[in-house]
């Protein structure tokens, strides 16, 4: 079998359990190799020619590989270096469980399946994959931002907002939970859809099909702007009243639960 070993240089408990790691596959017959998570070329080199990624860090780093094994449809194993962990599967002193991935047998393991969005935002030449979420929000002016939601071209609902959040259930614990949604199974295919700071005594969470395509609409002030941010980068900065098109990708993300957890196990650890 041949394993990738994805950590940050830079963070010292990384390395410490990255090492600790090397150490349990070199007793064995298997083959790993090491890549640091700053060399994009090298990173994506070594997962596409892995049997299995282990992936040390906190949740954004976790979140990066597992697009890229996605992509390569290569199952991870999450190791928590950071802090929440919400993505993470094992902690350090989990790592002897690791040796549990080494006969092959992956149909006798537990595997998380979690579902990622492909958005196509019109001013951009490609379509983009996402894991955790989208946010459009207001830019640094005071104006608040109308938005329209529609799926199969039947309207949902409008806010008048700062912005809003359209989440997979793997995002549901980010930005989404903070804004007061709903803590989803990661295994549930769902877009759950929450406002930002809305004028409005009513406005609430709710769940989508993500099956079927949904149209957010945003019209602005002539003045202001909104930035579109993906997985928490900004991906688009929008100066005129346009759209951003979500719908469930192709594409999905294996995670090898050797704990055999779930998040609300995970919730009750963290809070």
């Amino acid at each position: 079998m041949k394993i990738a070993l994805v950590y940050r240089s830079d963070n010292k408990k990384n390395l410490e359990i990255s090492g600790k790691i090397l150490n349990i596959i070199s007793e064995t017959k298997h083959e790993i190799t090491k890549s640091e998570l700053k060399n994009k070329e090298e990173l994506v080199k070594k997962i596409s020619n892995s049997d299995v990624v282990i992936v040390v860090g906190g949740d954004g780093t976790i979140m990066h590989v597992a697009k890229i094994c996605a992509q390569y449809n290569k199952l991870i194993v999450s190791v928590n270096s950071g802090k929440l962990g919400f993505l993470a599967n094992l902690s350090e002193s989990d790592l002897y469980k690791i040796t549990n991935i080494l006969d092959e047998n992956f149909e006798n393991l537990s595997i998380i399946e979690r579902m990622m969005f492909e958005i196509e935002i019109p001013e951009k030449s490609h379509n983009l994959q996402i894991f955790n979420e989208i946010v459009i929000s207001r830019d640094f002016k005071s104006h608040i931002v109308n938005f329209k939601l529609t799926q199969d071209y039947k309207n949902i609902c409008e806010y008048s907002a700062d912005g809003i959040i359209i989440a997979t259930p793997s995002g549901s614990t980010a930005y989404s939970l903070s804004a007061g949604g709903p803590v989803v199974d990661p295994q549930i295919n769902c877009a759950i859809v929450t406002p930002i700071c809305a004028h409005s005594l009513t406005a609430r969470t709710f769940i989508l099909d993500p099956q079927k395509e949904i149209i957010i609409n945003y019209e602005l002030k002539s003045d202001s702007g909104v930035y579109i941010s993906t997985d928490g980068y900004i991906s688009h900065i929008s100066l005129e009243n346009s759209y951003v098109k979500i719908k469930k990708s192709n594409l999905s993300s294996k995670f090898i639960n050797l704990n055999n957890t779930n998040i609300y196990q995970k919730l009750n650890k963290i809070y």
